[in-house]
Formats: C-alpha cells, sequence, structure tokens
C-alpha cells in the first residue's frame, strides 16, 4: 500500500465511522454486558395505523374507507373494540403473552406531512427548532460525559447514520452489518498498512494518529470478530432486508457488546396505491421478524433487559384516496415490546374518527413523552435530553 493509498482509505474510515479504540465492546476482558437495552425500528414512508391496529366497532371507519377497510371477519380480533392486522400473526402472539402494548393517537402539535421534516421532528425530538442533534446522539453525550468516548453505545444497521444517532458532541456508528465491517478491516490492504515500517516513518502528525487509530481499531475488530462468530443466534430469520438486519442485531446482543441503543429502519410504507396489498406485506415481514427476534432473545436470556419501539414518521388520512391508498396523515400508533411493561395491551382511548382536523387524527399522546418515559425509566439516565413538561403513560 503506498501514501496515495493509505490517505484514501483512512479518509473513508474517519468520514465513516470516527474509529476509536473502545470500538464495540466496554474493554479488553470481553465480559457480557449487563444492562437494559433500546431497539428502535422505524417504520420509513408513514405506516397506516388505522388498518394496522383496527377500530372495527367503529362504523365511521367502514364509512371512510368503503374498499380498504379490513372487515371484522378478516382481521385478528385483539379486544371488544380494537383488531389486528390479518398478517400480523406474530404480534397477535405477542399481544397475547401480555408483551405488546399499543399506544394510539401518538403525535405532535402541528403536524407536518413531508416524510423528511416529519422524520426529522422524530428524530430530534423537536418540532418547534431545527436541531443537528437527534435523541439518542443527546443521550450518547451524556453517557459520555466523563469524557470516556463510546460510540457503540448506539449502533445502526443502515448505510448511513440517521439524525437520530448524531449527537452534539458524539456520533453513534452505522454499518450495513458486522460480518461486511469486520470484513473491511480484516482484508490485505489492512494488514500490509500496519506492517509498512517505511510508509509510518514518512507520516505526518495527522496521518500518524489515524495509523494509530486503525491498529487499535484491527484489534478491536478481531475482538468482535471472534465474539460475532460465537454468536450464531436463530437461523430462522427471513432472507429479507428487514429480517437479516435484525438477525445482526440478535447476533450483536449475543455477543455481549455494551451497546444500549440499536436503530434499524424498515421502509416502503408510503402507500398512495395499492394499499391494501403492499402494507399488508410489509406488516406480515415486520410482525413475523420481531415474533422470530424476540423468540431468539427469550432462549438467550436477554429479552427481559431488551425494550422495542416501534413508530413510523406520521399516519394516512382516515378517508381513501381514488387510488386505492391513503394519503399522508398525522396522528398514528406507536408500539413497545418488551416483558417487563406496566401497561399492556392497548394502553390508552381508541381514536376518534369523528372530531378531525382536515380530515386526520388528532394525537392526545406527544411522541417526546414516550422518548422521556424510556430515557428515564428503561434506560435510566436523568439528563435533560428531551426538553418539555410531557405527560407520560407509566408503561415503563
Amino acid at each position: 500500500m503506498n501514501r496515495r493509498s493509505f490517505i484514501q482509505k483512512t479518509g473513508l474510515i474517519a468520514a465513516g465511522t470516527s474509529l476509536v479504540p473502545s470500538f464495540l465492546y466496554g474493554g479488553t476482558s470481553g465480559d457480557t454486558f449487563e444492562g437494559k437495552r433500546l431497539v428502535v425500528i422505524q417504520l420509513s414512508g408513514g405506516n397506516d395505523g388505522l388498518n394496522t391496529f383496527i377500530p372495527y366497532e367503529d362504523d365511521v371507519y367502514y364509512r371512510a374507507r368503503p374498499r380498504l377497510g379490513i372487515k371484522k371477519h378478516e382481521l385478528l380480533k385483539l379486544t371488544d373494540l380494537m383488531g389486528l392486522n390479518p398478517n400480523m400473526i406474530g404480534f397477535k402472539e405477542l399481544f397475547d403473552n401480555g408483551e405488546l402494548a399499543v399506544i394510539n393517537n401518538v403525535g405532535y402539535p402541528n403536524p407536518i406531512k413531508s416524510h423528511f421534516r416529519s422524520r426529522d421532528i422524530w428524530h430530534m425530538a423537536d418540532n418547534e427548532v431545527i436541531r443537528s442533534s437527534g435523541w439518542l446522539g443527546r443521550y450518547l453525550d451524556s453517557e459520555c460525559m466523563n469524557g470516556d468516548v463510546k460510540q457503540h453505545l448506539a449502533l445502526e444497521l443502515d448505510d448511513s447514520l440517521t439524525l437520530a444517532l448524531r449527537g452534539e458532541h458524539i456520533n453513534g456508528i452505522s454499518m450495513r452489518t458486522p460480518a461486511s465491517f469486520i470484513k473491511s478491516f480484516k482484508g490485505s490492504d489492512f494488514s500490509n498498512l500496519i506492517n509498512n515500517t517505511a510508509l509510518v516513518n514518512e507520516m505526518n502528525d495527522s496521518l500518524g494518529f489515524m495509523y494509530k487509530s486503525i491498529v487499535n481499531a484491527q484489534s478491536s475488530v478481531d475482538y468482535l470478530d471472534e465474539k460475532y462468530k460465537l454468536s450464531l443466534g436463530s437461523d430462522t430469520y427471513p432472507n429479507y432486508k428487514f429480517g437479516q438486519n435484525m438477525r445482526d442485531v440478535s447476533r450483536l446482543i449475543q455477543s455481549g457488546i455494551e451497546t444500549k441503543a440499536y436503530y434499524v429502519t424498515m421502509g416502503r410504507y408510503d402507500t398512495h396505491s395499492a394499499q391494501k396489498s403492499r402494507q399488508g406485506v410489509q406488516l406480515r415481514k415486520l410482525s413475523e421478524t420481531l415474533k422470530i427476534f424476540v423468540d431468539d432473545l427469550k432462549k438467550q436470556g436477554t429479552f427481559n433487559d431488551t425494550l422495542i419501539m416501534v413508530f413510523s414518521e406520521f399516519g394516512r388520512r382516515v378517508e381513501e384516496n381514488s387510488s386505492n391508498g391513503t394519503d399522508h396523515g398525522a396522528a398514528n400508533n406507536m408500539m413497545l415490546i418488551g416483558n417487563r411493561l406496566k401497561k399492556n395491551g392497548i394502553v390508552n382511548e381508541m381514536p376518534d374518527l369523528k372530531n378531525l382536523v382536515e380530515g386526520d387524527l388528532q394525537h392526545t399522546v406527544d411522541f417526546r413523552s414516550i422518548y422521556q418515559e424510556i430515557l428515564s425509566k428503561w434506560l435510566k439516565n436523568g439528563h435533560d435530553i428531551v426538553s418539555g413538561n410531557h405527560e407520560q403513560l407509566g408503561v415503563l
């Protein structure tokens, strides 16, 4: 490897991950992490909550959706008032086990129907000002206030890091897959670099620092490689992207690394047309994968200390459109999955389909109250990460 190649490769690494010696593990001892962890699932595109959890006893629902409305004999009955999309058999099992909490009417004041802006609001936890940091990124900042930089506490399975995991001082880490990330450091180029004494001697201070970071990162990746190979997990995960992402999250949890927040995005929920089949496919994937994931964590003995949060940037309009779909709406439902929920099932009041604002559901729960409850009650973080005085539901 020559000097130009070194600069190109290390520049890419610096921009993409900002590796530090403690990358992806709590220390050199390799002890298993003990503590609470959060797994966030973002349903990107605006999932239609009314066809996910169906108010089947409300005639307004069927009048507004003569073609899209899911018939009573098709849905999975949860309560005397609410049913579940028939593609979500796995979620029905979680509900019956008391491991699912459904929170209705979640949103924020003056809702925005732009995908990008609304996603930013959920990521920043702020609908009034533009911020360069996200709520989990600020959580990461607070966890590293003593100077011990631990980017690995927040990890995203994706090509790039979402705003939610960007802090004011420290960012989380993103990777397409743990295996591909490990492979990028196990190749001959980096081995040659580490052993290239002549190249090291001609480096300036900044390149020397980068070289030392890579050497330290190499040993950390060796550690991750060893741990990851041992954490085989379940082999029953589906072979689509979301299934494989959740398999990787399970294996990372089983490996014992110190990560406290995992972030996975699942797309294709923007159902302006042919919604019934398109959303049905995605909800089936979501349901079957998360049921496998939960069962996998139970076998590992890590489910008790794992909380799963599922959200989308907004819901859909109550009335169907002319293309057998629904357009961008406002309030929506959120889901929490875990074994230590203080409230489970349908946590709060049903959606009010009669008192709409410009055809949209009104929110009665500010999403930031759920964030605050997760941070304070689950992750045990006492810092003022999400501003505002929001009434909590007592789910955790």
